[in-house]
């Protein structure tokens, strides 16, 4: 394998020669080989070959290389991606689903830079990503369809494990973030982390490089972002409800919740507007429209002491809302897609319905052939997974366009979906001793605090610099 082209990995470990917690990580570039097996966000790879002996992909050793291969094949076909980007050597297999990461090389020449750019830079170089194409038009494919525009949905992790946090009157922490978590006792106060971990730079800096490039032939008309206010607003909700936590400090949260997201659209317009200035960058969030409404009643609870906050009640305050002011809601809402029957379910039910806002039946309004594109983490692939249910078994079987008997058969729409999933960059070599100590435990979403890394660390690990 050519030193010039193989993706860079960097691997975290703990150094055993000090008990010093601040220089207790070691940063090192990580060479992939076939046959390697390791953890990246708490899920494990191997490292395979993408040819067997005949020169042929090992489509019946992964399944999964199907969906990557057509999804590739029409990012080429709608000139999204220049035929310049070639398919590498090798893939990545996820040990638990399967899921596989096709290696994609980026020519010399990409976005010539004095400095290097955080995720891209002039030298020849590949990256991992899985291309999903469970949600294609095929029969807009088999016509050639050349599309009337292409919109990029682009999905970054808001909030790390540790990057909000809640402590107990015991000083027990906890994070906010965290989906089991579990708030039983009283709260004493939040603190949110103002920077960025080391999880959350990762993730912005490779999302937005993945959509430079797709960005790179000019095809891109739209970028949406989908940073949902809305559920995460409703992290504090069960414990507030409980009586751990007071109205104001869910006030308190909601602002830091405000200034997270205005911080990172600001982030994701620079990093796509330095070499992209005409493409327009808004956002949605199928939630959004009920903030201000989830603000004002917690603001009557601060100052009616008496007023207690009924869940059942506020779910339906939210959701009215939302059907009253948007809609792209109120079509979801009179199909037969039920309605989600708590804020959890909301939350869930808010990530991947945003996904399809391009559904919406506009009146008098021309439907030209469009192709969306999600770009996500491939942690986020249940994500996809259960838009493809709602697009499927709910609007359109709604709409009398999906036989789920004879999906073959299915009259679609005029849109197109496909999504790249680009892979983290970062190895943890750790045990769950230390994980548990110094970094809030192992979850899913890796975490590290700013002062576990020094600033080269940092530096090296965005850039990628073998």
């Amino acid at each position: 394998m050519s030193i010039k082209t193989d993706p860079a990995f960097v691997k975290i470990s703990e150094n055993l020669a000090t008990d010093e917690v601040l220089d207790d990580l070691i940063v090192e570039p990580f060479n992939i080989e076939i046959g390697d097996k390791f953890n990246i966000g708490g899920r494990f790879f191997s490292v395979n070959g993408l040819l067997d002996e005949k020169g042929q992909y090992k489509t019946k050793e992964c399944s999964d290389l199907k969906n990557n291969l057509k999804t590739y094949e029409e990012l080429i076909r709608t000139k999204i991606i220049p035929e310049s980007f070639k398919i590498d050597d090798l893939y990545l297999k996820n040990e638990r689903n399967s899921d596989a990461l096709i290696e994609i090389t980026i020519p010399t020449g990409i976005y010539e830079t004095e400095k290097p750019d955080q995720i891209l830079h002039s030298n020849q170089r590949s990256f991992f990503a899985r291309l999903d194409s469970s949600m294609l038009n095929t029969k807009l494919k088999e016509k050639n369809i050349q599309f009337d525009s292409t919109e990029i949905k682009l999905t970054p992790c808001m909030f790390a494990s540790d990057a909000a946090l809640a402590f107990t009157n015991s000083q027990k922490q906890i994070s906010i973030t965290e989906r089991n978590t579990i708030i039983d006792e009283n709260i004493e106060r939040l603190e949110v982390n103002h920077s960025f971990t080391l999880y959350e730079k990762e993730i912005i800096s490779r999302l937005i490089g993945t959509v430079n490039l797709l960005a790179y032939n000019q095809k891109i008309n739209f970028i949406t972002t989908a940073l949902p206010r809305g559920a995460y607003y409703t992290f504090l909700f069960k414990g507030a409800a409980d009586g751990f936590i007071s109205p104001k400090m869910v006030l308190d949260w909601f602002d830091k919740v405000d200034a997270r997201v205005k911080f990172l659209r600001l982030i994701i317009k620079k990093g796509i507007h330095q070499y992209h200035q005409h493409i327009p960058i808004t956002q949605y969030s199928f939630m959004d429209t009920a903030c201000d409404m989830m603000r004002k009643y917690f603001e009557d609870c601060d100052k009616d002491s008496n007023k207690k906050i009924d869940l059942e009640e506020l779910l339906n305050l939210v959701l009215n809302e939302i059907e009253q002011k948007d809609s792209f809601a109120k079509q979801i809402f009179i199909s037969n897609i039920e309605k989600p029957k708590t804020f959890q379910d909301l939350c869930n039910f808010t990530y991947s319905i945003g996904n399809l806002t391009n559904m919406e039946l506009k009146e008098n309004e021309k439907q030209n052939f469009q192709q969306i594109i999600g770009v996500y983490d491939v942690s986020e692939s249940m994500m996809w997974t259960e838009a493809k249910r709602l697009r499927n078994r709910g609007l359109l079987e709604f709409r009398g366009q999906f036989n789920a008997n004879v999906p073959q058969s299915t009259t679609y729409d005029n849109l197109s979906y496909v999504s790249v999933m680009p892979t983290e960059h970062v190895i943890f070599d750790i045990s769950p001793e230390f994980a548990e100590k110094y970094m809030g435990g192992f979850t899913r979403l890796y975490s590290v605090r700013e002062n576990a890394l020094t600033n080269s660390d940092t530096h090296h690990i965005l850039t990628k610099n073998k």
